[in-house]
């Protein structure tokens, strides 16, 4: 390997050890996404959440919407537990669309709530209370976001669409 070669690729290898410049703001898309997918608030701090039975506290990856919530934002059901979706047109549209036919008729029993606005959701998020003030399931953590990164991750969860995913129809 000649000496030029050899200097390029030694520079090489110490650009790659070398620590990460200061960060920088990211889009609020990115930054609810990076909440939603990875638990890391827009600080570039670990997301933490709270179970209010036993206090059980999760963070960073461990606490990331998408392990319960799915990738696609539709949720989930195991035995008896049942994660609902929560993407826009579940958590923002009326239960019908013309008063007969449920906006996700796939889903059963998730239907008797009234739709959530940006503050609703963010009091679901933070205090764990639905669109109607009653209660979410204990497996729901408590969040203290900032105000910052609670738009951000309502406005993410607003993109999240049954329509957009591979995989997903309207019946599975």
């Amino acid at each position: 390997m000649s000496a030029r070669r050899l200097a390029l690729t030694g520079a090489c290898l110490l650009a790659g050890l070398a620590p990460p410049g200061p960060a920088t703001a990211a889009p609020a898309n990115s930054v609810g996404q990076s909440i939603y997918l990875r638990g890391v608030l827009g600080s570039g701090a670990p997301l933490e959440g709270t179970r209010e039975a036993g206090g059980v506290v999760t963070t960073g990856a461990d606490a990331a919407c998408v392990n319960c919530h799915q990738r696609s934002g539709i949720g989930s059901v195991e035995g008896r537990v049942s994660i609902p979706p929560i993407t826009g047109v579940y958590l923002f549209h009326s239960r019908t669309h013309d008063g007969s036919e449920p906006v996700l008729p796939y889903v059963e029993g998730m239907h008797g709530r009234d739709p959530y606005t940006d503050a609703t959701l963010a009091r679901a998020i933070r205090e764990g209370l639905d669109s109607q003030g009653r209660p979410l399931s204990y497996l729901m953590p408590r969040f203290a976001l900032s105000d910052e990164d609670m738009a951000a991750l309502v406005g993410y969860l607003k993109t999240l669409s049954v329509r957009q995913v591979p995989g997903v129809t309207d019946t599975v």
